[in-house]
């Protein structure tokens, strides 16, 4: 497959985002593994992920990554778990921390929203795009901590991922766009047009979570340290790598770092569809209720 250049691979020192990937042997297990479970062993200076009736993906110091497609395995799900799962691995090798969110740019910084699967993330976003927002990423997001405590995020690939019932009112509805592949019934969709390059100073982030009954009105409450903290590491994409590679000075850092430069807010609203707009209203009027010298 070549050299591969991924948007999302920098670091503290500078751009590294050359991965070279290919299709080739990869072997059943790693030398000494140091911890393994079902889906990854982890060893010193590799990792091998393995997706049943997928693939397995081989990660080596940051660099290089091999895919054994399994026989008969559906492309498309190859491919979803290289972009994923195998290259959050890549990450976590450079001291990278990618987090499970999508954001978007206002007033040339980046707002974040975190989230298990389902929680509105990509809609929320997406819905965001229609009115006007730049998005910055889709699912996966990289912040680059500098050396002097700095925390970027880094914009990712122009690629929203939808379920069917956010299509409409994220205004992809006349969209003829691809499920991601058959066993995954979401709508991957490019519109490089909603996106923004380049890098943005991180200044605020949201953990989205649902309420009852679905007549609630929406409720944006600030996190405490400690619950900003805890929300982080649970939206640590592939956290599990965090133990098992020893990283958890990594991921201290990352924190603090992050915590120092932007606010957290609870964002709870009913799981209503007829009710997005308001959402959406009580966000913005949350938006600028703060100024960009109260956020950094």
């Amino acid at each position: 497959m070549g050299e591969f250049h991924c948007p999302l691979t920098h670091d503290a020192d500078g751009p590294s985002g050359d991965v070279l990937i290919d299709v080739g042997k990869v072997p059943r297990e790693v030398e000494a593994p140091a911890v393994a479970s079902d889906d990854y062993q982890v060893g010193a200076r590799e990792i091998l992920l393995t997706i049943p009736s997928v693939a397995r993906y081989w990660a080596r110091e940051g660099k290089r990554l091999t895919i054994a497609p399994e026989r008969r395995a559906d492309p498309s799900a190859v491919l979803l778990y290289l972009k994923g799962s195998a290259l959050a691995a890549i990450l976590h090798q450079r001291g990278i921390v990618p987090l499970h969110a999508s954001a978007i740019e206002h007033d040339g910084h980046c707002v974040a929203f975190l989230g298990d699967s389902g929680a509105g993330k990509s809609t929320l976003a997406s819905m965001l795009g229609r009115r006007g927002y730049r998005i910055i990423c889709d699912d996966v997001l990289v912040v680059r901590i500098g050396k002097d405590g700095t925390a970027e995020a880094c914009s990712g690939p122009p690629v929203i991922k939808l379920w069917p019932e956010s299509l409409d009112i994220a205004g992809f509805a006349e969209t003829q766009a691809p499920f991601e592949f058959s066993d995954f019934r979401k709508h991957r969709i490019t519109a490089r047009d909603r996106f923004v390059e380049g890098s943005l100073p991180i200044s605020r982030f949201y953990v989205l979570r649902w309420l009852l009954p679905q007549t609630a009105e929406p409720e944006i409450a600030p996190l405490k340290p400690f619950e900003a903290m805890v929300a982080l590491r649970s939206n640590v994409y592939r956290l599990q790598l965090v133990t098992a590679m020893g990283r958890e000075h990594t991921f201290m850092r990352f924190t603090s770092a992050l915590m120092a430069r932007a606010k957290a807010f609870c964002f709870s609203r009913a799981r209503l569809m007829e009710r997005a707009e308001l959402h959406l209203g009580a966000l913005e009027r949350h938006f600028q209720a703060s100024t960009t010298c109260d956020l950094v």
